[in-house]
């Protein structure tokens, strides 16, 4: 691990701030956490790989495979991967929610299931409702340096207002 500078850790403090307000903001009910048997073995790569996947699934199986193969409409989701404080534990967090009240008890119902059979090395995905978790920084605690890549942008989903 390399140091880092004051200043670089005054801007991860601001950054960490301002994702926090931002996630706030858009209203997420849901906040998972996805791990692996073995995480100390899961390369970051295969995680970020899996991150997507996992959104892709899980959204075709609430939202139907027309809306997300056809029309690339996916849940909202912001998916966060972390290797743990000694870079040997590595997993995924994530926020959503659902376009409904229906879509949201589907996601609690079927994330697990999903992770568990459709992934490799997957332990287990535990939901908590986001506004008793209370966890909008929770995913940037490793944002240590600037250049660390936390955030997994192909398994991001944020709707465009209309």
């Amino acid at each position: 691990m390399r140091l880092i500078s004051d200043r670089e850790r005054r801007e991860c403090d601001k950054l960490k701030e301002a994702m926090g307000d931002w996630i706030a903001s858009n209203n997420f009910t849901l906040f998972g956490t996805a791990t692996y048997i073995h995480p100390k073995n899961v390369k970051i790569e295969k995680a970020h790989r899996d991150a997507s996947h996992y959104v892709r699934l899980l959204s075709r199986r609430i939202l139907g495979k027309h809306l997300v193969d056809r029309k690339n409409i996916y849940l909202p989701m912001m998916m966060f991967v972390e290797r743990g404080r000694n870079r040997d534990n590595t997993h995924l967090h994530f926020f959503t929610k659902g376009y409904t009240i229906k879509h949201t008890k589907q996601i609690i119902t079927y994330a697990n299931d999903i992770w568990q059979s459709k992934i490799d090395y997957a332990l287990d995905v535990v939901i908590k409702d986001e506004y008793e978790a209370q966890r909008r920084t929770y995913t940037m605690k490793e944002q240590l340096a600037l250049d660390d890549e936390i955030l997994c942008p192909k398994a991001c989903f944020i709707p465009k207002l209309s």
